[in-house]
């Protein structure tokens, strides 16, 4: 299987669990597709790696030193399975060297995607051209996924293409036809749609965004990081007043995080 990046574009500080789920999810998801073609009909032996595979992959998000250990003592499509998760792992907690090493064992298909996961991890830290950098050590072109492929753009100094690959974005976005983007995809899109000058597509990302992060899964917490982003956001445009109409959606408890946005956003009164 070719596994997508976990997170892609939703891994935040301050949201374990969200992030924690959704890594089990995908794991599993690959275990399943790798026990389905596998020929040796041995399924006490499948059920044994996928386990290793999911708790090296739940490691990874605490420890991912002592997970980059577990994934080495696997072999086969175990470990690469469990290497894509732990490369950009490595790389968020600073061991650039061992997130590398990591990431030259894997093929193609788990290469280029651990490949976008630690591209997307330099340009949250508002760092595009180390991402730049880590593209031209390596020798790969820039990523196929727009959200990624935009901000470097900009970063070349290409505006135009950027801004052409926005318009395709948005337009996509706005008519359904295009591939869905999570709550966090939806806030680096209005990100990148403010920096280039498009207000108004930038407040509906906003919208879309809330509408899909204040409504968590059952059983999982309000991703308030990301809620409190689209309240700094709409503050950034001047919607004020919407900002404080979805702030008032907040369970009472959690409007600390509201206020810390408009605050933020040089709006006090508000």
């Amino acid at each position: 299987p070719t596994p997508r990046p976990v997170g892609r574009m939703e891994h935040r500080k301050g949201k374990p669990m969200e992030l924690l789920i959704a890594l089990v999810v995908v794991v599993l998801i690959a275990a399943v597709l790798y026990a389905v073609n596998r020929d040796d009909g041995s399924l006490e032996a499948y059920l044994q790696e996928a386990g290793q595979v999911n708790r090296t992959a739940l490691l990874s998000l605490f420890e991912p030193r002592l997970a980059l250990d577990m994934a080495q003592g696997l072999q086969g499509e175990a470990r690469q399975l469990a290497l894509h998760q732990v490369a950009p792992a490595l790389l968020r907690a600073g061991e650039e060297q061992a997130a590398l090493s990591a990431l030259a064992e894997l093929r193609d298909g788990y290469q280029q995607s651990a490949l976008d996961n630690m591209l997307e991890h330099y340009l949250e830290a508002q760092d595009p051209h180390a991402a730049l950098s880590l593209l031209e050590r390596l020798e790969r072109p820039l990523p196929e996924s727009p959200l990624l492929q935009i901000p470097l753009l900009l970063a070349c100094g290409q505006d135009a293409q950027a801004r052409a690959q926005l318009d395709t974005l948005t337009q996509q976005q706005e008519q359904g036809t295009g591939q869905s983007l999570s709550g966090p995809q939806n806030l680096i899109l209005a990100g990148l749609q403010r920096r280039l000058q498009q207000p108004q597509a930038a407040l509906r990302s906003l919208e879309r965004a809330w509408e899909l992060l204040a409504h968590p899964e059952p059983d999982t917490s309000l991703p308030l990081h990301d809620l409190k982003a689209v309240l700094a956001g709409l503050a950034e445009l001047g919607e004020v007043p919407r900002a404080l109409a979805l702030a008032r959606q907040l369970p009472v408890e959690e409007q600390g995080q509201a206020v810390l946005a408009l605050m933020e956003g040089g709006q006090t009164e508000a």
